[in-house]
């Protein structure tokens, strides 16, 4: 089912107005998968990988999401803008991936700003169901961060009802996917980070 032009609209102001930089409109036929993406979560492999809920292989596989895609025609793409504070671009500025994810700095300005994208996105998904849209679902981006450690693998989610997978888990190529929906994304950044979500309308 095709979402209403007016709906999406609306969708799109609820989510500017909730702090998001742009939103706009995506047919689902311009998402982008690419196994490539989950293969990341592997080689090298993420630390995430195998720990986290909401995160491979605890998810549903690349062609499970793959199938269910094709039932969904609209979507709305969301990026949010990350301005972090200058010490600490400074303190991070040519820094290996390894030494980032072990700076207390960058990672307590992600995990915050990635909660509060997963929270907006959840409140986005909500207006759509209200809207009448049953399978409106959203999909955050990077790792989950509703939690300092998951449960893990065998654990129940602390957070069942706020917690979702990222688009890179579910195989999205999300730079590509930004690019068709006139939202490029600068990789890698220079400045301010992108942050990128997806709601899926149907």
């Amino acid at each position: 089912m095709s979402a209403e032009t007016v709906h999406m609209r609306r969708l799109i102001e609820s989510a500017l107005s909730r702090g998001a930089a742009k939103a706009v409109q995506l047919s689902t036929s311009f998402i982008v998968i690419d196994p490539r993406v989950r293969m990341k979560c592997q080689v090298p492999i993420c630390k995430n990988y195998g720990r986290s809920l909401m995160c491979p292989p605890s998810i549903m596989s690349l062609k499970e999401f793959s199938d269910i895609l094709t039932r969904y025609s609209d979507s709305i793409l969301v990026q949010w803008t990350l301005d972090p504070d200058p010490d600490m671009l400074r303190a991070i500025k040519g820094s290996s991936l390894s030494t980032l994810e072990n700076n207390d700095l960058y990672l307590k300005a992600m995990n915050r700003a990635i909660k509060e994208m997963t929270t907006q996105l959840n409140a986005l998904e909500g207006d759509a169901m209200r809207l009448g849209y049953r399978f409106a679902t959203a999909f955050s981006g990077g790792p989950c961060a509703l939690c300092d450690d998951c449960v893990g693998a065998g654990g129940h989610c602390r957070h069942p009802f706020m917690a979702r997978p990222s688009m890179e888990a579910v195989g999205i190529d999300v730079i590509a996917t930004a690019f068709n929906a006139g939202l490029p994304i600068k990789y890698p950044a220079e400045s301010a980070a992108l942050l990128t979500g997806l709601l899926l309308v149907d």
